[in-house]
């Protein structure tokens, strides 16, 4: 608890306007470049370690569609056989190694790709690029979400740190500038006391916030992927993105951009090419090529040729297996659909009546600044009991408080609909 002793302290008058406390409040306390929304969500897209490490998902995909888009090796068979000395047909008056008296066999062939085969592996190849680049999207979509609601606590904790600082701070001021003023009217011990537990009600509020301060502030650093200390920047406005469209508009605008909703489509689309894929394996790959056969110095030149003969297996599972798919991702693509429009409806409905609880709280805050002003001078006129006074106070931090936390969930509420529309960047 503080002592009201000094009085030569200057006295501070309490703000009117919103804009003009964020002003009082961050003015003291930022000589740095703080970090805004805009700058906080702009560095984790960068330097997030998440995203770092799903960022190379991409390339190695891209090496899958590489791989896939390269022929089939051939193949190169070489058999050597030698007759045995003690043979009849051996020729004794030639060497071991002569060519009489051994046989070799060259081969050389190569698998074909039939009915499409290649070109359908290449296509799904490409889908799962596109599916690839497409997650990365959607969880940097998540991730910059997550960034942007761990700002919006570290900046209510730390509007409620400098609102309990400014309280104390202004209750000191008052206290010892009219210290006389107050004894002099009598104030009795228990009435000092009630203002005492004011001040120390106000300590354990700044103790409290700046412990969640600090906790997020930490918890950002993670996000951001950063050692290095910040400071959040209290008078960020967020508002970067008109949002002045109807519901039907940003229903429309959401199913053609979100990034969970593309990944749906590339999944039906891939399950469709994967029947195709499927059935051209049916049939099975031939393989061809020319055997070089000297035997016993009689040269045979032949054709090689072989192919699976499809009487059991002519993958009917894989087929049916791509047909499930391919239903499955037509149900999931349909019921995400519908889940983006309840989430964007949700976040549209919720993100309009923040705005307005918002707007309520802070035409509260002029009156409650009215209010504690005139019950101040009225005290110090003994024209009011204590009792107001103390009650006075204690609505004027509440309706800072109440505002803070308005604010601070329309602020979350305009993220949540950012996000649903797919527009954090």
């Amino acid at each position: 608890m503080r002592k009201w002793i000094d009085k030569n302290q200057i006295l501070l008058k309490p703000p009117v306007g919103f804009l003009f406390v964020l002003v009082v409040l961050s003015s003291s306390l930022f000589a740095q470049n703080n970090l805004s929304l805009v700058e906080a969500i702009s560095k984790a897209g960068i330097n997030n370690p998440r995203l770092k490490s799903e960022r190379l998902n991409v390339p190695m995909t891209a090496s899958d569609l590489k791989q896939a888009q390269l022929y089939q090796n051939p193949t190169f068979n070489l058999q050597y056989m030698q007759l045995m000395p003690r043979s009849m047909y051996y020729d004794q008056s030639r060497s071991f190694l002569h060519g009489i008296n051994s046989q070799d066999w060259y081969q050389f062939t190569k698998k074909f790709q039939i009915f499409g085969q290649r070109k359908n592996k290449i296509d799904l190849a490409k889908m799962e690029l596109s599916a690839a680049e497409i997650n990365f999207l959607e969880t940097k979509r998540n991730v910059l979400y997550e960034v942007g609601l761990k700002w919006v606590e570290a900046w209510r904790a730390l509007a409620k740190k400098n609102l309990s600082i400014k309280a104390a701070d202004y209750l000191d001021q008052y206290m010892s500038q009219n210290f006389d003023s107050l004894k002099n009217g009598g104030m009795k011990k228990e009435q000092s006391l009630r203002f005492s537990i004011l001040d120390d009600q106000y300590d354990l509020e700044r103790s409290i916030a700046e412990e969640a301060y600090f906790t997020a502030v930490e918890e950002l650093k993670l996000l951001l992927g950063t050692a290095e200390p910040i400071e959040m920047e209290i008078n960020d406005t967020l508002e970067t993105v008109s949002l002045s469209g109807s519901l039907d508009s940003l229903l429309v605008f959401a199913s053609k951009n979100r990034n969970d909703q593309k990944s749906f489509n590339i999944m039906k689309n891939y399950s469709l090419k994967n029947i195709s894929y499927q059935r051209s394996l049916a049939i099975p790959q031939p393989e061809a090529g020319f055997i070089w056969n000297p035997q016993n110095t009689i040269p045979y030149l032949g054709l090689f040729y072989t192919q699976t003969l499809p009487f059991f297996d002519r993958n009917q599972a894989m087929v049916q297996k791509a047909k499930l798919t391919f239903e499955k991702a037509s149900i999931d693509q349909e019921t995400n659909k519908r889940k983006l429009e309840n989430e964007v409806s949700v976040a549209f409905s919720n993100y309009k009546k923040r705005f307005d609880m918002a707007s309520k709280f802070k035409h509260n805050l002029k009156d409650s600044e009215t209010l504690v002003k005139l019950v101040r001078e009225s005290y110090l006129k003994n024209e009011e009991p204590l009792v107001d006074l103390w009650e006075a106070e204690q609505t004027w931090i509440q309706s800072y408080t109440l505002y803070y936390d308005a604010f601070a969930d329309y602020r979350a509420s305009y993220l949540t609909l950012l996000f649903q529309l797919n527009l954090l960047e």
